[in-house]
């Protein structure tokens, strides 16, 4: 370990373990990640087969602003999503922090049908 590292250390950071522990971390991410993606497929899909995706896209569009507005959205949706997963205290409260994001974010979405 170089001096930077060893002076940037922080006690149980996954960086400053061993390949075993890193390996892991990056595994659970990645399932993490797929479950997120997987979700975020299932509510569109159910929002187009309710026929939803119409109604919302049509009132996206309508909305003042146009695009930017629905652009503006997502960065909204994003960092209040970021902030809420930064500051969750327990492992569940970030898990339904990227649980809303899903949600939040598959409601966007559908303008890009316009």
């Amino acid at each position: 370990m170089s001096d930077v590292m060893e002076m940037r250390a922080v006690p149980g950071a996954v960086w400053a373990q061993g390949v075993d522990v890193r390996a892991e971390f990056i595994r659970k991410t990645y399932i993490t990640l797929f479950g997120a993606i997987l979700a975020f497929m299932v509510i569109e899909v159910a929002i187009f087969a309710g026929g939803a995706a119409e109604s919302i896209a049509s009132t996206l569009v309508t909305l003042p602003g146009g695009w930017l507005t629905v652009l503006g959205g997502f960065m909204v949706v994003g960092w209040f999503a970021s902030r809420a997963a930064h500051t969750a205290k327990s492992r569940g409260g970030q898990y339904a922090t990227l649980g809303a994001f899903v949600a939040a974010d598959s409601r966007w979405v559908h303008c890009s049908a316009c």
